[in-house]
């Protein structure tokens, strides 16, 4: 799992990278300065990890710009150019690691409760998410957590 992990991770850096290139090209001519961008991520993400609004379904870009008080296509310009990811795959991000953090802790909740929990209307478009993110089903995440934290219960045993 952990192997999995971090090849996902090193191909996500990778991906980031050439995503880059293309964002710097494309928004050459904005108004944005660097150092706002850089500002704005980081509201952004304090935002997201202290107000937990990634568990909102209802969250759109529109809302999330207005609350951060700035215009559509700068939170837009700052997630593509900071994160190398659109708007959708970085709420999903935030939703899918809490998400298995409640598969991990939670072995008596549904899968379904849990993606509603997590800001997911349907347990398919949970599904699909997660499976996009980490390459296993939550099924599959969850039995092997489980695998490994018996396992290593066992080692500690010794």
């Amino acid at each position: 799992m952990t192997a999995q992990i971090i090849r996902f991770d090193a191909f996500r850096r990778q991906r980031a990278s050439l995503a880059s290139l293309a964002t710097q090209k494309k928004y050459r001519n904005s108004g944005l300065a660097p150092e706002l961008s850089e500002h704005l991520i980081d509201e952004l993400r304090t935002l997201m990890e202290t107000e937990a609004l990634y568990l909102d379904p209802a969250l759109t870009q529109p809302a999330l710009a207005a609350r951060l008080g700035v215009p559509v296509n700068y939170l837009s310009q700052t997630i593509n150019e900071q994160t190398g990811d659109n708007f959708h795959v970085f709420l999903h991000r935030y939703r899918i690691r809490a998400a298995s953090e409640q598969l991990i802790n939670s072995p008596g909740k549904t899968v379904l409760d849990i993606a509603l929990d997590c800001g997911y209307n349907s347990k398919s478009a949970f599904y699909t998410a997660f499976q996009r993110q980490t390459g296993v089903s939550p099924l599959a995440y969850r039995r092997q957590c489980a695998v490994l934290a018996h396992q290593s219960g066992k080692l500690k045993q010794k």
